[in-house]
């Protein structure tokens, strides 16, 4: 991730800075929290170009909905401005899903595929 600081610093040198002396404690020699600053550009991008820049908003909303989590709590990471909102990744489910029904159907017609079943269970009755 520090590789990310660099292209930051490139690119973008005041905003580092600025996140830098936002982030800065007196007293602590801890590690750069490379973590929090691309959390914090990727809410600013994600606030400013929401249809540009949706990735790792895009990616937190997946996880946390593959993980459980309650449609409050995505909406409210949503208003924070860290992931996107709950309809939206339905949508996002949804076409990753037919995208997936298609390949499969697609992989399934092929002349060189073959089919094989191998969910048979067998019932077997004792008298008593």
């Amino acid at each position: 991730m520090p590789a990310v600081l660099d292209i930051v610093e490139q690119h973008a040198s005041r905003l580092l800075s600025f996140l830098r002396a936002l982030m800065e404690s007196s007293g602590s020699s801890r590690a750069e929290p490379v973590g929090r600053y691309i959390l914090m550009l990727a809410i600013i991008y994600f606030s400013r170009h929401r249809e540009n820049c949706n990735n790792l908003p895009t990616l937190l909303g997946l996880h946390l909905h593959s993980h459980g989590a309650k449609r409050r709590l995505i909406e409210l990471m949503n208003h924070l401005g860290v992931s996107v909102s709950y309809p939206a990744i339905n949508t996002i489910i949804k076409a990753i899903s037919e995208k997936a029904r298609e390949d499969i159907a697609r992989a399934g017609s092929a002349e060189d595929s073959i089919t094989a079943y191998n969910n048979f269970e067998q019932m077997m009755g004792v008298k008593e």
